[in-house]
């Protein structure tokens, strides 16, 4: 098996903008053209996709940990990122019940469900012209779909905001919408699959990986930009979430 790499980087890895019609639920729709075996690395982003593997769709639920993918031969892989606390209306069961895992998507909604899809995508030889197809789809499920919980985008707000901790987020969202701090961790358990500071760390984790993938800097400035208290900060949480150093994710990042 191929060493492993972060997931953008280990094929042709390219991302959009999803469907008008989407955009509130979507993030990106992807692709990823695997040109031989290979072993992907799924740091956590606080999203839930759903995916095409070569051969089925699957679900990467959410992580709270690295997640690593293998493949053992070419793949023409995509698919569709929820936002942050998106995808249970869509799925129809809370995201803690897919912490860490990537199960197949016929398990959620049903063979009858996904089978002529599956069959539409199979048959589809172009990655980019399959993930349309399956952005399709999802279109025709719109009507099916609840709005989400409230908590949702309230929180992701608070957890995206450069600077702070998990701790003052839990007290302005507690305050603000008089939740309770046991409400607030359920509903963030079952939009999210985690509470509140864990979706807080990892939105900043993914925040620093943006700032390093979009521009040369000193990590110690990088660091500060993304929200940490410094680079030995950084460096922790960049080992606890990705099992690499920064220095070792700048060199994938920025060849």
């Amino acid at each position: 098996m191929a060493q492993s790499k972060l997931a953008q980087t280990a094929g042709i890895f390219r991302e959009r903008l999803p469907a008008a019609a989407l955009r509130r639920h979507l993030e990106r729709v992807w692709t990823n053209e695997l040109h031989g075996p290979a072993a992907l690395q799924i740091v956590p982003d606080g999203c839930i996709d759903i995916y095409w593997t070569g051969s089925r769709l699957q679900i990467a639920g959410p992580n709270s940990e690295i997640v690593t993918a293998a493949f053992e031969k070419p793949a023409d892989l995509f698919g569709v990122r929820f936002r942050p606390g998106h995808a249970t209306q869509w799925l129809g069961l809370p995201a803690y019940e897919l912490l860490n895992r990537h199960p197949p998507l016929e398990d959620i909604w049903g063979r009858r469900a996904t089978a002529g899809l599956s069959d539409r995508l199979r048959d589809t030889p172009d990655a980019s012209a399959a993930a349309m197809t399956l952005e399709h789809f999802l279109i025709g499920w719109l009507d099916r779909v609840k709005p989400p919980d409230a908590i949702v985008d309230a929180t992701v707000a608070a957890a995206s905001r450069a600077g702070g901790n998990g701790t003052a987020i839990v007290r302005s969202l507690t305050g603000e919408y008089g939740w309770s701090e046991r409400t607030l961790r359920r509903r963030c358990l079952d939009a999210f699959g985690y509470g509140p500071k864990t979706l807080q760390r990892i939105l900043r984790f993914q925040r620093f990986l943006q700032l390093l993938s979009e521009r040369r800097a000193p990590l110690s400035i990088l660091a500060i930009e993304a929200g940490y208290a410094d680079q030995a900060h950084l460096a922790r949480e960049a080992r606890r979430l990705s099992g690499q150093s920064p220095s070792m994710l700048t060199s994938e990042l920025q060849r």
